[in-house]
C-alpha cells in the first residue's frame, strides 16, 4: 500500500507547500442587497457569491458565527475577498448594520436529516476548512477539486470504496502514518478521529 501511495503522496505534498494558492475567480453579481437584516439576506449576497468557494463552513450561521469578527476586519480592510473586488461600500454598510443588531439569524433554520451525513455538512465542517483551500478547480491541488461533490463523484473508482470505506484511497491518504494529509507545514488544521469517522460512514452511505 506504502508503495501504491507514494506518487500520489507526491502530488499532494508538491500541491499543499508553502505557496500560496493564486485562485482566480469571476466577479460575483453586483447586485445590491435588500430585504430583511439577517443571516439568509448576507449569506445569498455576500457569503454564497464571495466567500463559501473557499470557505464552506460561511455557508452556515453557525460557521459564519464563529469567525464573524474576523470576516468584519477582512472586509472592512479589503483583505477579503480575495481575486474579485472589494465588497461595495453598501455591502459592507449591510454586513457591518447586521453585526451590531447582533448577527441575527432570521428564518435560517437546518432541516436536514441527522441520520443523513450530506455533502453540505462534510464540506462544512471537514473539506471546506481543511481541504478546499488547495483541492479546487484554480488550486495549487486542482489535479483532485474537492470543492464539489460533482467533481469528487468523477473521481470515484480511484478514491472511494463504498462497499469497505476503510479501504478508501482517500482515507489512507489523510491517515497515512508518515505524510498525513493535510501537511504539518500546510498551517491547515488536521482532521480528527471524529472527522475520519464521519467521512467513513458518508462514504459508505454513498455520499449522498
Amino acid at each position: 500500500m506504502k508503495i501504491l501511495l507514494l506518487p500520489i503522496l507526491g502530488l499532494f505534498l508538491s500541491a499543499c507547500g508553502g505557496e500560496k494558492s493564486s485562485l482566480k475567480f469571476s466577479a460575483p453579481n453586483n447586485q445590491e442587497l435588500t430585504g430583511e437584516t439577517d443571516f439568509a439576506t448576507l449569506r445569498n449576497g455576500i457569503f454564497r457569491p464571495y466567500c463559501v468557494r473557499c470557505h464552506a463552513q460561511y455557508d452556515s450561521y453557525s460557521g459564519v458565527k464563529a469567525d464573524i469578527m474576523k470576516i468584519q476586519d477582512a472586509v472592512e480592510s479589503n483583505r477579503m475577498p480575495k481575486n474579485v473586488d472589494p465588497l461595495t461600500a453598501s455591502k459592507k454598510e449591510f454586513l457591518s448594520k447586521w453585526i451590531s443588531a447582533g448577527a441575527p439569524e432570521g428564518s435560517v433554520t437546518d432541516t436536514e436529516d441527522p441520520q443523513i451525513i450530506s455533502w453540505n455538512r462534510v464540506s462544512r465542517e471537514i473539506l471546506g476548512p481543511k481541504c478546499i483551500q488547495c483541492h479546487n478547480p484554480d488550486g495549487q491541488a486542482k489535479f483532485l477539486d474537492l470543492s464539489s461533490r460533482q467533481a469528487l463523484w468523477k473521481k470515484r473508482k480511484e478514491l472511494l470504496d463504498f462497499d469497505a470505506p476503510q479501504n478508501s484511497y482517500l482515507l489512507s491518504v489523510i491517515n497515512d502514518p508518515e505524510e498525513p494529509m493535510p501537511p504539518v507545514w500546510s498551517g491547515l488544521q488536521r482532521l480528527t478521529e471524529e472527522d475520519t469517522n464521519l467521512l467513513g460512514e458518508w462514504i459508505k452511505q454513498g455520499i449522498p
